[in-house]
């Protein structure tokens, strides 16, 4: 009994990452576009340090793991073409389901966990949200897949008493996108309201 359901728990998130890589084939497919160019050139135009210093595709926010980071490690590697972008975006968005539903997993009964079906169906309906497309598809929303990941991992640490590694990934997902700034505002109702602490120790 115990095989059977470790096998049925890692059956139904890979078949639901089959699906999604179906559903968002030509998504993962798409070229570069708009704001992609500026970051390749950027790249092409000086090394990390000197990107890092001085941002030059678009200096209008400051996202170095995200931008600068990002495209200067995987640049070399892709050969001009967008590919290894993709699955990388899509390697990030297979871990955010899977941080998501470890979140989703608390408020299951215990024995399911992760197969539980309210999980499922709560990752299903995130993971088919239309902008999900865009995400997968507009190669420069690595911005928003890294805040993603490196959100849902602090609140993951966080939850089990790791403060360091959740102090990291906060800093990760505000240097991948501003949006994660408001995290700790999250954490602190999460204390609150979810495990039930005194609102001065929650803070």
């Amino acid at each position: 009994m115990t095989q059977t359901r470790s096998h049925i728990g890692w059956q139904a998130p890979a078949l639901l990452l089959a699906g999604l890589a179906a559903l968002y084939s030509r998504a993962l497919g798409s070229g570069f576009m708009n704001d992609d160019y500026l970051f390749l050139e950027e790249v092409r135009r000086q090394n990390l340090l000197g990107a890092l210093a001085h941002p030059g595709g678009l200096g209008n926010y400051f996202r170095p793991l995200s931008r600068e980071l990002w495209f200067a490690l995987l640049t070399p590697l892709t050969g001009g073409e967008p590919v290894l972008f993709h699955i990388a975006q899509f390697l990030l968005f297979g871990v955010a389901l899977m941080l998501l539903a470890d979140l989703l997993s608390v408020f299951a009964p215990r024995r399911e966990r992760f197969v539980a079906p309210a999980v499922l169906a709560g990752l299903l309906w995130y993971a088919v949200l239309p902008f999900q497309r865009v995400n997968l598809g507009w190669v420069s929303c690595s911005q928003d897949l890294l805040a993603l990941t490196g959100a849902l991992a602090a609140l993951a640490f966080y939850r089990r008493g790791r403060f360091v590694p959740a102090l990291f990934a906060y800093a990760a997902a505000t240097l991948a996108k501003e949006s994660a700034l408001p995290l700790p505002g999250a954490l602190f109702l999460w204390g609150w309201c979810v495990q039930g602490l005194p609102p001065r120790r929650a803070f």
